[in-house]
C-alpha cells in the first residue's frame, strides 16, 4: 500500500512538471521530504509557498477529470442545503454540498479522492453524489458563514419576511386599540421579534435599533461598540405591527405613540433568561426603538478578566480592601464602569458584609447583595435612596451615578462616616472628576477626607483570533508611539484581523477594558488644600506614575491585543494625536 502510495504522489509530480506548474528540482526536493512529513505532494506544495491554494485545487480537479468550482467569499448556502448534512460531517471532511437535484446532490471537495468523505454524505444524504474540487479555506469559509447560527437566523429572517403580513376577518371587525393588538400578535411578526432576539442574542449585541425611515426600516445591531445594519430588515408595511409587538411584550401602551416611553421584559433563548430594557422615541416617520440586551450569564464578575494590569489591579484589590472611603469610575456611557463596580462587589462580598447598592436601573442580579432600583416618577432617586440605606446599617455601599449635590454631598458623608461607597461620574478622564465634584460644590477639604481612588475607564475591541496577521507601521511612527506609550525597548506585537465570518468581517471579536489610575496621595492631597489647578494636579500625578487612557491602549497594542487604530480611535486627545502625527 505504501509503494502505491508512492507511485501515486510521483504519477502526480510528473503531472505538476508537465503542466509547468513546478520545476524538477522543486518536485524532488518535495519527494525527498514528503515520507517525513507524511503529507500529500500537492498540501505540501502549498504549504511552502510553491503553490497557491487555487492553482492546487484547479490542478486537481483537471487531474481526476472533474469540475472545479470557485466558492463565492460573501455568500451564504442555502439552509435546504445545509439542512442535508450536519456541521460537524462537513468540518471533519471539508466538504459543502452546494447544490441538489432529485436523487442527486452536488459536493464540493477539497481532497476528491476522499472516499470516507463521500461515502458519509451518501449515507447522511441517502443520494447519488456529483463531486467536484473546490479550495479547501473557501469550503471552510464557506461553512463558517452558512452554519453560523447568525446566518441561519438571518436566513430564517429572510424566508419569513417573505410571507405578507396576513388580514383576517377579527382584525377588520375589532375595535382600534384591539386591531392593534391582532396585528402584533400574528405569526409573521412574532416569529420575526423571536428571531431578532435570538440573533442579538447570539451575535452578543449590546442594543438593537428599530429605525423608521421615509420608504424603508432599518435594524441594526451594536456589536463591541460598532453598530452593523442588519441585511433581513423588514418591509415598511411590517414596521408598525412589530414596533405594537415589542411594546407588548414590555407591557406599554400601544395606542401612544405621540410621548416617549420606557420598559423592560425578560426573554429565555439558549437556555438563558436574557433580560431587555425598551425605549420609544416618537420620530417625524414613527417611533424609534432601541432594546438594550442585558445578558446575565456574559457579565464578567472577575476583576482579573477586565483588563486591569497587573499593577493596577494591585492598587485596585488594596483600596477595597479600605473600610472606607469614596472609589469612583469615570467614562461615557457605554464604558463598562457598571462591570467594573459589579466585578469589584463581587470581589469584596462575604456574609460577614452588608453590601447595598442603588441603581437605575439593576442590571445585574448579584447573589449576597441587597439592591434597590430608583423610580424618579414616584420621587425615589438616588438620594432618596441613599438616605435610606444608611439607616440599613450598610458597609459598603454602591450608588449607580453621582448626577447631583445632594447625591454628592450623602456619598461623601457617608464615606465620612466609615463607609465604603463606590460610584461613577461621567468625565473624560480621571482627574476632572476632581473639578467636576467641586463644580457640583463640594469642598475640597472634603474631597481629600474622602476621596481614595478615580479611574476612568474605556472600551477597545479585541483583534479576532481567528483573522490575526502581523502588521508593520511605518518605522517613524514606531518610534513615536514607543515614546508616548513609555517602554520604548519593549519588544511590540503589531497584529490586524483581516476579517473573517467569525467576526462579521471586521476584524475584532469582543472588547477589553482600559483604565487610568489617579490614587490621591499625600502630595496630591495638599495641592488639592493648597487650591492647585487640575493641570499642575495632573502632572503631578503623571510624575507619580499615573498612565493615560492612551498610554494603557497602547501596552494592549504592544501585546497584540488591539490594534493601534482602535486604540486612538477610542481614546486619545488632539494633543497627543499631534504628538504621534
Amino acid at each position: 500500500m505504501k509503494e502505491q502510495s508512492l507511485k501515486h504522489e510521483g504519477l502526480i509530480g510528473e503531472a505538476l512538471l508537465r503542466e509547468g506548474i513546478l520545476t524538477a528540482e522543486q518536485i524532488e526536493q518535495l519527494l525527498n521530504s514528503q515520507p517525513a512529513h507524511k503529507q500529500r505532494l500537492v498540501e505540501m506544495a502549498v504549504e511552502k509557498g510553491m503553490l497557491t491554494e487555487e492553482q492546487q485545487s484547479r490542478f486537481l480537479a483537471k487531474y481526476f477529470r472533474l469540475p472545479y468550482v470557485a466558492l463565492p467569499e460573501h455568500e451564504k448556502l442555502d439552509s435546504t442545503l445545509t439542512d442535508l448534512i450536519p456541521e460537524d460531517l462537513a468540518r471533519r471532511y471539508e466538504v459543502v454540498i452546494i447544490g441538489k437535484e432529485p436523487g442527486l446532490v452536488t459536493l464540493a471537495m477539497a481532497d476528491p479522492v476522499d472516499i470516507r468523505a463521500v461515502d458519509a454524505v451518501r449515507l447522511a444524504t441517502n443520494c447519488r453524489i456529483r463531486k467536484v474540487v473546490a479550495g479547501r479555506i473557501a469550503i471552510l469559509r464557506m461553512i463558517d458563514r452558512s452554519y453560523h447560527a447568525s446566518a441561519r437566523i438571518a436566513q430564517s429572517i429572510n424566508r419569513l419576511l417573505e410571507d405578507e403580513v396576513a388580514a383576517h376577518d377579527s382584525i377588520e371587525t375589532a375595535t382600534p386599540v384591539d386591531r392593534l393588538k391582532l396585528e402584533a400578535e400574528v405569526a409573521p411578526v412574532v416569529q420575526f421579534v423571536n428571531l431578532l432576539l435570538m440573533q442579538a442574542v447570539r451575535e452578543r449585541a449590546s442594543d438593537i435599533h428599530v429605525e423608521p425611515e421615509e420608504s424603508s426600516v432599518s435594524v441594526r445591531l451594536r456589536v463591541d461598540g460598532q453598530l452593523r445594519e442588519l441585511s433581513s430588515a423588514p418591509p415598511q408595511h411590517m414596521f408598525h405591527a412589530i414596533v405594537n409587538r415589542i411594546k407588548l411584550l414590555a407591557n406599554l401602551d400601544i395606542a401612544e405613540r405621540r410621548l416617549p416611553q420606557d420598559g423592560h421584559f425578560s426573554f429565555t433563548v439558549f437556555n438563558k433568561t436574557v433580560d431587555v430594557r425598551l425605549s420609544c422615541l416618537p420620530t417625524i416617520y414613527g417611533e424609534k426603538l432601541v432594546l438594550r440586551i442585558l445578558d446575565r450569564s456574559a457579565v464578567l464578575l472577575d476583576l482579573k478578566t477586565l483588563g486591569f494590569e497587573p499593577e493596577m489591579l494591585k492598587t485596585f484589590r488594596k483600596v477595597l480592601d479600605l473600610p472606607h472611603g469614596l472609589i469612583i469610575l469615570t467614562g461615557p456611557t457605554g464604558a463598562g464602569k457598571t462591570t467594573t463596580l459589579y466585578a469589584a462587589l463581587n470581589t469584596i462580598r462575604t456574609s460577614t458584609k452588608n453590601i447595598v447598592t442603588v441603581e437605575d436601573p439593576v442590571e445585574y442580579q448579584i447573589g449576597k447583595i441587597i439592591q434597590v432600583q430608583t423610580k424618579a416618577d414616584i420621587g425615589f432617586t438616588f438620594a432618596a435612596g441613599l438616605r435610606s440605606i444608611l439607616r440599613q446599617d450598610p458597609d459598603v455601599i454602591m450608588v449607580g451615578e453621582i448626577r447631583d449635590l445632594e447625591t454628592a454631598e450623602i456619598c461623601i458623608r457617608s464615606s465620612l462616616t466609615g463607609h465604603l461607597v463606590l460610584s461613577t461620574l461621567h468625565t473624560n478622564d480621571s482627574v476632572s472628576a476632581i473639578s467636576r465634584l467641586m463644580d457640583m460644590g463640594i469642598d475640597s477639604y472634603l474631597l481629600t477626607a474622602t476621596l481614595s481612588l478615580v479611574m476612568a475607564q474605556r472600551l477597545v475591541r479585541k483583534i479576532c483570533e481567528e483573522c490575526a496577521a502581523p502588521w508593520e507601521p511605518p518605522e517613524e511612527l514606531l518610534r513615536r508611539v514607543q515614546k508616548l506609550e513609555g517602554t520604548p525597548e519593549s519588544p511590540w506585537i503589531f497584529r490586524r484581523g483581516k476579517g473573517c465570518p467569525q467576526c462579521q468581517g471586521t476584524g475584532y471579536l469582543g472588547r477589553i477594558a482600559i483604565y487610568e489610575q489617579f490614587v490621591l496621595t499625600e502630595s496630591i492631597k495638599r495641592l488639592l488644600a493648597d487650591g492647585a489647578k487640575m493641570h499642575q494636579i495632573k502632572k503631578q500625578a503623571q510624575q507619580e506614575g499615573l498612565q493615560t487612557l492612551l498610554q494603557s491602549a497602547l501596552h494592549k497594542v504592544r501585546d497584540g491585543v488591539t490594534t493601534l487604530d482602535e486604540a486612538f480611535s477610542v481614546c486619545s486627545t488632539q494633543s497627543e494625536m499631534e504628538e504621534v502625527y
